[in-house]
């Protein structure tokens, strides 16, 4: 089966653009893109965030084709003893929904792009192991997937490589994640080029900042081997790679925080002016009341007011750039205030003045808003006089700023996940952030999401966690595999509109199977900011990652994949009313937190 819809198969074309630089082009017709709304009587760019769109509903029904397949092998290869009489093909076919299973990478730079390689490497059939690893298959079970920050880093590896695989990296089948020379370099004829590419877009008439350098050398790491370096890559242009049309790969999203404002390390994550966004191949925009709205990616900084193009030959092709995008999702620069010599200097320490000076030099050619200099600019706003808004913020400037996705304290992509019409039942959480002074997790992203969701959203039910990070790593939560929600009846939730047959929707929040960085084989709390690895510490990091999922190569847990299994299966077992087997129970005793009620 390959991907047909009449908007894909309309837009295919188009979708590559082959330099940095955006192009303009004549607009679609302004009905053409009621595809992505999910009911035919929305018009223009923008739809209203009651639902996933048209297309990814379709996309998704077609990836169901391929993963029911791939879970109902999984499953057959585990040992589940509560399921021995069950027939996993009948069980799946004769559940209303397939069983949606998404996998969630942290931020944390090159930290967590390398330690989740090695996490996500554990769940794929083409990654290599002597002796029996009967995790691999749930990567090709999935529907999503997600990165943050350092983990858009992992996802975009991949998924632009066509779903490559991480045994292939490492078998060198390609040549990204070299970083032996470190992303940022010292070298300033690569900088000279850097700059002479994004000067392209400056001759188009689009603000640059630091994101638009950095973004590149970025791309420079993860796609090496690709044409020009990833720099013509577009997100929309994911749209025409073959794994996508046939199914073939998890659906994927990175996150990016997005204002109307400059954000100050000060700032309280509270304001209408800053919201989540969702960038994936079909399109952009935030669940949050600030925004509730999503706009086809191909078009985003088209000049629009509500969604409608103000000028039907004037709309913008290509500023959905890969590099671009990704550079956003881990926009550092905005900690650093004011981009001087200094702080350039004590952030990157050890390289040559000549670096420092070049750096300053280019800043100083970029945008001559000062302000947004550390930002991703995005003008015109895609979502300007927005009004699907139900609160003044983003909508009401003619700018929009991009900056890290975990500026605001969630580590972690879950936000895309835990939205009920997406259905999602269980989620694998790879959280390599640093939230410790010694840079291991704490689980830190999951209270930062608890505050954000109830604050707009007092009525969502959210997971049972620990009082504090302090009790989170008392309890010892930071070094093993946890599993939180695993009581589903305690969370069901209600979206915030309506669902397509107009009844009032509610789902239960999906389990999280949450994995914490933490010390197996090798030391893997390396800094943030640390931009170079040899290829024996690159290859360190994958196999302590490896080894953090499998629990040490099955060594601390032999029956550890048959956990997993049940808590995969836990939501549908839950709306079919079944109650868990003795296997089942004592794997959620080993690892389900529960207040008061928690084993180590």
């Amino acid at each position: 089966i390959a991907l047909s819809t009449n908007a894909l198969a309309a837009d295919s074309a188009s979708s590559t653009v082959l330099g940095y630089a955006p192009i303009e082009t004549v607009c679609p017709a302004v009905n053409s893109q009621n595809v992505f709304a999910p009911t035919d009587e929305f018009e223009g760019f923008l739809r209203p965030a009651i639902s996933p769109s048209k297309i990814e509903k379709a996309w998704i029904n077609g990836r169901h084709e391929k993963t029911d397949k791939n879970l109902i092998e999984f499953l057959d290869n585990l040992d589940l003893k509560d399921f021995q009489d069950v027939d996993f093909e009948n069980y799946i076919t004769n559940l209303n929904s397939s069983i949606n299973i998404a996998f969630a990478a942290s931020g944390g730079g090159l930290r967590a792009m390398l330690s989740g390689a090695g996490q996500i490497s554990a769940f794929d059939k083409r990654t290599n192991y002597d002796g029996t690893n009967k995790l691999a298959g749930l990567l090709d079970s999935a529907t999503y997937i997600a990165g943050l920050s350092g983990g858009s880093w992992l996802v975009s590896s991949l998924v632009f490589h066509d779903w490559i695989g991480v045994q292939d990296i490492l078998d060198n089948k390609t040549s990204i994640w070299n970083l032996e020379d470190g992303v940022i370099p010292t070298d300033l004829t690569i900088w000279e080029s850097i700059l002479a590419e994004a000067n392209q877009k400056k001759q188009e008439g689009y603000e640059l900042s630091v994101i638009d350098l950095y973004g590149l050398l970025i791309g420079r790491a993860i796609f090496t081997d690709l044409e020009n370096q990833g720099a013509g890559l577009t997100w929309s242009s994911l749209r025409d790679i073959e794994k996508i049309q046939l199914f073939d790969m998890p659906y994927p999203i990175i996150l990016a925080l997005g204002t109307s404002i400059s954000i100050t390390e000060n700032d309280t994550y509270d304001s209408n002016d800053v919201a989540l966004f969702e960038v994936s191949p079909f399109e952009f925009g935030s669940w949050q009341n600030s925004v509730y709205a999503f706009t086809d990616m191909k078009h985003i900084a088209s000049n629009v007011s509500n969604g409608i193009p103000v000028d039907d030959n004037n709309c913008t092709v290509g500023f959905d750039s890969a590099p671009y995008l990704i550079g956003s999702s881990s926009d550092i620069f905005t900690a650093l205030g004011d981009l001087t010599t200094a702080n350039l200097s004590s952030t990157f320490p050890g390289l040559p003045t000549s670096y420092y000076t070049l750096i300053q030099q280019i800043l100083g050619n970029l945008n001559s808003n000062s302000t947004e200099l550390a930002y991703s600019i995005v003008q015109p706003n895609p979502f300007y006089e927005n009004e699907y808004a139900e609160e003044e913020g983003i909508y009401s400037g003619e700018t929009m700023l991009l900056v890290d996705g975990g500026w605001s304290g969630e580590g972690v992509p879950l936000d895309p996940f835990i939205q009920p019409s997406r259905e999602v039942d269980v989620v694998v959480i790879f959280d390599n952030d640093s939230d410790s002074n010694d840079s291991w997790p704490l689980g830190a992203t999951l209270f930062e999401t608890e505050e954000r969701v109830l604050r707009y959203n007092t009525d969502l039910k959210f997971y049972d966690l620990p009082s504090s990070i302090e009790e989170f790593a008392e309890l010892g939560l930071n070094k093993r595999p946890v599993f939180f929600g695993c009581n589903g009846e305690d969370l069901v939730s209600h979206s915030y509109g309506e669902s397509d047959d107009s009844d009032e929707f509610a789902r239960m929040l999906p389990l999280l199977i949450y994995f914490p960085n933490s010390y197996m084989s090798f030391s893997s709390n390396t800094s943030t900011l640390q931009l170079e690895y040899t290829n024996e510490e690159r290859n360190a990091m994958i196999q302590n990652g490896f080894e953090v999922a499998t629990r040490m190569n099955f060594t601390l847990d032999a029956e550890f994949a048959e956990c997993v299994g049940c808590a995969v299966l836990r939501r549908s077992q839950e709306r079919l009313g079944a109650e868990l087997g003795d296997q089942c129970s004592q794997c959620f005793n080993r690892y389900c937190y529960v207040s008061d009620n928690t084993t180590d």
